[in-house]
């Protein structure tokens, strides 16, 4: 790795962003037509209901910590103490397989008990073919933090790509080998295909790391001993954990509290019946309608109980949907928080502010360029999008809301990000508890309510991250003393995000009529695409350095002042 050239922040953030560009790619052609194909809505809730109490295991044994590493590793690396680097590296990577173990161990003996708390009691299998993962995993994150406070993220980048590839190749053909023995089975292979992809991860990440010790650099015998690498690592670690950990605990009070309110009203409420069948199309409307036949023929014990699980887990399996596009581009605009750690915290340890202030400023700026076509797109086209992704759809009212969260959301995760390099790690923290709180808060007034249903969780979702947001950047303001423009930072943005809105609804609406849904939707797309980028050039709203921050950018610029265009 020491041959490797230290990368700029941004172009650090691209290739993590093209990384994770192909990971949802990849993510794409493995969830589709696992969702449509195999699992289909209700087998889709088991899969995520597993994924759930995962994800919670997960980011409470490492989630900190990859972000504490690459944050120590560019301090010793900015003072010249590259063996201080690697007593981090081999210390950390004790720690996180002593805690992957235990999240293992976990998940593995309580995979019941978890499964009936979420109210989906069929998930436990699915739970215990992803148990494994959890400690290759932490195992992976100790290299990836240290890789990324080098300031090299290819490491990285890869073994995202190679986790996802064995996710596709090996669990969707595990669960459509497993589907004649039911979707429990069928959900349980399926995922099987992480925990192959987490052994695959780590075992290049560790054969990356034996290749490139011999052009380490070298450095006196660090000052820092075992003791103070672990107080370290802790100290940072510690409440970026639980800052992360609490939006993730609140995911999976979510999914318990929408899964078990509807089950409570979902069979026998005429309103949540209505409100159900009139956001399906007409052929999910059907198969909604023939879920008791079907509950009848299975011979199940429990009939009554079991007709609530399998209409709540048809609902739900919408919401999951739009989840899974909801997350898609900000894991792909977070590459900058990624990248974005390591860079600040190095130039905070050389005593340059003024450099810290500006990557910090460019960071926010171009989340907001980048997240706001997103989340409006995603918005205006939610119902074409579902329909050309998954061939319904039904439901589409909530991706409309969860579309609009994006943006929150993507400075959200920058803004955490930044606030943690700057040396303020207990806010996010506190921001995201009080975030939680309201999201509970609306779930349980609307989702408690027949005739909002499930519709109710996108609003909470939206609220959450708008409280967060605000709170983060008003602390991230007051702390690094940075003072955004509003006009470059929010008005500018703005309009450029209304043209494009405009854009998009007209050439949809105009062209749906005669060229049919989808193809409306996709040069809607290219229509949109064009306007945002020509507005954000009229209005200026990047400037000459964030635009030489970009990858290419000397001649990205240099052609713009050419053409007049900055």
């Amino acid at each position: 790795m020491g041959k490797n050239k230290k990368m700029g922040f941004i172009e650090g953030a691209m290739i993590i962003a093209v990384a994770n560009i192909l990971v949802k790619i990849i993510g794409a052609v493995f969830k589709i037509p696992l969702d449509t194909f195999v699992l289909q809505t209700d087998g889709m809730a088991l899969y995520n209901t597993s994924y759930m109490i995962y994800n919670l295991l997960f980011v409470i044994s490492t989630a900190g910590l990859p972000t504490a590493i690459s944050k120590l590793v560019a301090e010793s690396d900015s003072t010249g103490d590259y063996d201080g680097s690697k007593k981090i590296l081999k210390v950390s990577l004790v720690l996180l397989l002593c805690i992957g173990g235990i999240g293992s161990l976990v998940l593995f003996a309580g995979a019941k008990f978890f499964s009936g708390l979420l109210g989906y009691p069929d998930a436990y299998l699915t739970m215990i073919a992803m148990s494994p993962s959890l400690l290759f995993v932490a195992g992976m994150s100790a290299f990836r933090g240290y890789f990324q406070g080098h300031g090299n993220m290819f490491p990285t980048a890869i073994s995202e790509v190679i986790e996802a590839s064995c996710k596709l190749f090996v669990g969707l053909s595990l669960a459509y080998m497993l589907l004649p023995m039911g979707k429990m089975y069928a959900s349980a292979g399926a995922i099987f295909g992480v925990t192959v992809g987490s052994i695959i991860g780590i075992a290049f990440l560790f054969a990356y790391y034996i290749k490139g010790r011999k052009n380490e650099k070298k450095s006196e015998k660090t000052a820092l001993s075992s003791k103070r690498v672990l107080i370290n690592i802790v100290k940072i670690a510690v409440p970026i954990t639980l800052g992360v950990s609490v939006f993730t605990l609140t995911s999976f009070i979510d999914t318990a509290m929408v899964t078990n309110q509807m089950k409570g009203y979902i069979a026998t409420s005429d309103a949540a019946e209505n409100s159900v069948l009139s956001n399906l199309s007409e052929e999910r409307a059907e198969a909604y309608k023939e879920i008791p036949s079907v509950i009848e023929e299975s011979g199940a014990e429990n009939k009554a109980e079991k007709l609530k699980e399998n209409k709540a887990a048809f609902v739900y399996g919408y919401l999951v949907r739009a989840i899974t596009l909801f997350n898609m581009p900000a894991v792909i605009i977070s590459a900058i928080a990624t990248s974005a750690v390591p860079a600040i915290a190095s130039a905070n340890a050389e005593g340059d502010r003024k450099k810290s202030r500006s990557f910090t400023k460019s960071a926010l700026l171009i989340t907001v360029v980048l997240a706001l076509p997103c989340a409006m797109g995603m918005s205006i086209l939610a119902k074409p999008i579902l329909s050309l992704i998954y061939g319904d759809g039904s439901f589409s009212v909530l991706l409309n809301v969860m579309g609009i969260a994006v943006l929150f959301l993507t400075l959200v995760q920058i803004v955490n990000a930044l606030l943690q390099s700057w040396g303020k790690v207990w806010i996010p923290v506190i921001n995201m508890l009080i975030g939680g709180a309201v999201k509970i808060f609306v779930n349980l007034i609307l989702v408690g309510r027949p005739e909002i249903n499930i519709m109710g969780a996108p609003i909470g979702t939206l609220l959450c991250y708008i409280t967060v947001a605000t709170l983060n950047i008003t602390a991230l303001c007051k702390n690094s003393g940075i003072r955004p423009d509003f006009k470059g930072f929010v008005l500018k943005p703005v309009f450029c995000g209304a043209v494009m809105g405009i854009f998009t609804f007209g050439v949809q609406y105009a062209l749906s009529g005669f060229a049919g849904e989808k193809i409306a939707m996709l040069i809607s797309i290219g229509v949109s695409v064009i306007v945002y980028f020509a507005a954000i050039i009229f209005t200026k709203t990047l400037k000459r350095e964030e635009i030489l921050l970009l990858p290419k950018g000397e001649k990205l610029l240099a052609v713009m002042e050419k053409a007049h265009l900055i």
